[in-house]
């Protein structure tokens, strides 16, 4: 058997494959999608009146390390969506065993 003897079979097995599953989609009736419609129906019959919330200004969270820095600093600040404090902060909390770290920190 050569390459385009077994590339011919392979494409008349796959050709007869997909004609035989596209005739039997076509053959086999399937019912109108109506008929599904009226038995699948999610119907919620609960009803909620709106509400309207007042808006409360939310309140800057400024830790004691960046209080207590001067205004002459110049610091971006630490990033609140990472759990990032500053440097001051984290000596405090490592001197109190209130955090685990790994290696000494000199203070």
């Amino acid at each position: 058997m050569t390459w385009t003897s077994f590339a011919v079979i392979l494409l008349l097995c796959y050709l007869a494959y997909y004609g035989l599953n596209l005739l039997f989609d076509l053959v086999i009736h399937k019912p109108p999608a109506a008929e599904y419609a009226a038995h699948e129906e999610l119907v919620f019959q609960e009803s909620f009146p709106p509400q309207q919330i007042a808006y409360q200004a939310e309140e800057p969270l400024v830790s004691d390390a960046e209080a207590e820095t001067p205004a002459t600093a110049i610091s971006s600040g630490p990033v609140h969506g990472t759990g990032a404090v500053g440097i001051l902060q984290l000596l405090s909390l490592a001197k109190d065993d209130l955090i685990e770290y790994t290696k000494a920190i000199p203070y």
